[in-house]
């Protein structure tokens, strides 16, 4: 069904997203100087998880187009 595989890209990307946010919370909470480089975690977390959301997804969504 190609609603629920939209769905399940969601999930993928929330997943995704939780756990790396989760890493950097562990490393700005646990590491002395974290709190001084928050901003570039952030942003750090987001260059990893949209390369691979975007992976996830055309996995997910290609069958329902024929191009896998």
């Amino acid at each position: 069904n190609p609603v629920m595989r939209l769905l399940e890209v969601f999930l993928i990307f929330s997943v995704i997203y939780h756990a790396f946010n989760g890493l950097r919370v562990i490393i700005v909470d646990f590491w002395a100087p974290g709190s001084h480089v928050q901003r570039t975690l952030w942003v750090l977390v987001w260059v990893v998880v949209l390369p691979l959301s975007l992976i996830a997804a055309w996995f997910t969504l290609a069958p329902i187009f024929g191009l896998r």
